[in-house]
């Protein structure tokens, strides 16, 4: 599950090691905010079918590098159901 927080810089900076930026670069970005928002993502859960690309790419319309989409309720059923989340735990 992913979440939009926003953080006072020193919180940002005790999840520096979780994140893609080293604590150096996340201070240099951060410049003279007092805050900023973060991404957050749940635990990483591997698919137990891993989906065909053209099954995504033709039902879904994704297209990586640059897709990225939002997802209706019954999309991520869809999706769960294709990979075999709807049969394991966690898949909130």
């Amino acid at each position: 599950m992913m979440r939009l927080k926003q953080l006072t810089i020193k919180e940002s900076l005790a999840l520096a090691d979780e994140g893609a930026l080293k604590r150096k670069e996340l201070q240099e970005y951060a410049g003279e905010y007092s805050s900023l928002f973060v991404f957050t993502v749940g635990k990483f859960q591997p698919a137990f079918r891993p989906a065909p690309f053209s099954k995504l790419k033709e039902d879904y319309g994704f297209a990586p590098p640059q897709s990225f989409l939002i997802l209706s309720k019954e999309g991520k059923i869809a999706l769960d159901a294709l990979c075999g989340f709807a049969e394991g735990v966690n898949n909130a």
